[in-house]
């Protein structure tokens, strides 16, 4: 992605919590898919300006993925359809959810399923998001830490079990230099 902001003159930062622990259990192929399809989804909408991803662990085991934009924000009207597979809201190229051709679609659904999965087991689980029309918007979804205990094997919406094994680092871009970066493993 680093090169569609360079090519659209945005800024892109990463903000981290200064008390992220160091690792954090989770399925790290879900957790990438997600943040993916925000930070796409706010470099598709957003001409100007920057986007911002952060990290915050807001409770023990518990981490919240905020992407904020500057894009052209979203309608009340636009917010409830959202979640909804392939979402036009019928107004033509000049509304938020339906860019040209560019509509929502149906990876938006997909990672408030996911968002849904990684997160705890109750109704925060799943994308939030907070938008003002003309100045931007905010989706974020808490993750919450996978044990043994509170089950590493985990049904996801569609009824398949997903279980990983790998360990990943987030990192920002080469030229961002953190105190510290996050650790996800499972």
């Amino acid at each position: 992605y680093a090169e569609a902001f360079r090519a659209r003159g945005l800024q892109l930062k990463m903000k981290l919590d200064e008390n992220l622990p160091v690792q954090f259990n989770t399925d790290h192929k879900r957790l990438v898919q997600v943040i993916l399809n925000l930070l796409s989804n706010a470099l598709k909408f957003t001409f100007r300006g920057r986007i911002t991803l952060k990290v915050v662990m807001p409770a023990p085991n518990l981490l919240k993925f905020i992407v904020e934009d500057t894009g052209i924000g979203l309608t009340d009207e636009d917010k409830a359809k959202l979640f909804k597979e392939f979402a036009k809201d019928g107004n033509g190229a000049d509304s938020p959810t339906n860019v040209g051709s560019k509509g929502v679609g149906l990876r938006l659904k997909i990672a408030n399923q996911l968002a849904k999965y990684l997160g705890p087991e109750s109704e925060e689980a799943g994308l939030k998001v907070e938008s003002v029309y003309e100045k931007g918007s905010t989706f974020s979804f808490l993750v919450s830490e996978k044990t043994r205990e509170n089950s590493l094997f985990k049904h996801s919406p569609s009824g398949a079990i997903y279980y990983s094994s790998q360990s990943f680092k987030l990192r920002p871009e080469p030229s961002f230099q953190p105190s510290r970066s996050i650790a996800a493993s499972s």
